[in-house]
This record gives C-alpha cells, structure tokens and sequence, in this order.
C-alpha cells in the first residue's frame, strides 16, 4: 500500500541473484517433479513410449521419478525434454511473478529479476525471451576502473538482452570496489574482482 501510493515510486524488480546453471537439473525438486511427470505423461501418453524415445526401460513413471537421471547422461530425446520443461518454469516464474504483481498494483512498472552480466546472463540465454512479458528487464553491471564507461562485452550483452526480449534494458546497480573497505583482508575473498578495483573509496 505504501508504495503503491508514492509519488516516487517507479516499479517492482521480480528477484534478485536468481540462477539459471544447470536449470534442466533442478527438475527434481519435490515439487518440480510432480509437474515434470504430469509434463511427461501429457506428451507421451505411457511410460513405453517415453522409453522408446528417451531408449531407457523404466517401469512406470513412478520409477522414472524415484530414479533421477541426469539429462546430461541421457539420449537426445531426455536432454530436450528436460530443456523444455525447464523452459516450462521459467514460463510459469514469469507468468505468477507479474500476474500477481499487476493484481496488487496495476499502475507501476514490473521489471524482471536482477540479471547479472556475465556468465550469469550466458546462462540464461534458453529462457530470455520469455521475460518479454515484463514492462522492461534489469541487469547488473559491475564497472571496471580499467575501462571509460562499459566495455564492449557489456554493451554486447545489452544489445543481446534487448534482442530476445524487445523490452527496455534498467541498469539496476552498478559497482565498483576499492580495496581500503576490508573486503580483500579475507583471502578467500580475493576473486577476479580485485583486478578491476581502485586503491580507495575517496578516490
């Protein structure tokens, strides 16, 4: 309510940091597995068909279920229907996400999740189109001090995002780290991210 009255208010982000690796994999979650079986038996009908075309042997959609292959050990026909169905989730985030947002506020923006640049954003490139349903799509992009401005990846990536989607790009945060700020104490924390980094916040 408090935002749906603000003058200042511009729109909603539907997430944040969500991941796309390995997508077609996480079908086994308990719900996601009581759909992909329900995706299954619409497209085949029984479970010999499926393993006609999949070439396993399992007995009954139950056991296909109970077992778990991985579709990156299986045949042609496994790998795309676990694509598909993948692609099935993202269709129905995207579809919950802004049909419940515009529900409670139609008279703001619904932007996507949060895209990060990068490999992040290569991996999501099976399901950007589908995030065409938004009023625009947001993405992150980390500055790097050894640059003016974007570097030609990045720009790429934008022009990439606006290809598939055909919706306006928000750049939804922007960094860039300094080295006096305790991050880098931690060894651990000495990642690809140092390299770009200035030597203070005041700079």
């Amino acid at each position: 309510q408090y935002t749906r009255l603000a003058p200042w208010f511009v729109g909603y982000y539907t997430d944040t940091g969500l991941g796309f690796t390995d997508l077609p994999r996480r079908v086994w979650s308990p719900n996601a597995t009581q759909a992909f079986m329900g995706f299954l038996l619409v497209k085949y009908g029984g479970i010999g068909i499926l393993n006609a075309e999949w070439n396993t042997s399992f007995a009954s959609f139950e056991e296909l279920a109970l077992k778990k292959p991985d579709p990156e050990g299986g045949s042609f026909a496994m790998t795309r229907d676990f694509a598909l169905f993948a692609r099935e989730l993202v269709k129905r985030y995207v579809l919950v996400t802004s049909s419940i947002i515009r529900e409670e506020d139609p008279n703001h923006l619904i932007f996507s999740n949060r895209f990060t640049s990068g490999p992040d954003l290569i991996e999501a490139l099976p399901y950007l189109d589908l995030f065409a349903s938004y009023d625009g799509v947001a993405i992150d992009l980390p500055i790097e001090n050894v640059h003016s401005g974007i570097t030609l990846s990045q720009r790429g990536q934008l022009e990439l995002l606006y290809r598939l989607t055909s919706r306006p790009i928000i750049v939804s945060a922007t960094t860039l780290a300094a080295r006096d700020f305790g991050h880098y104490d931690k060894p651990d924390n000495l990642d690809h991210t140092f390299w770009n980094s200035v030597p203070e916040q005041n700079m």
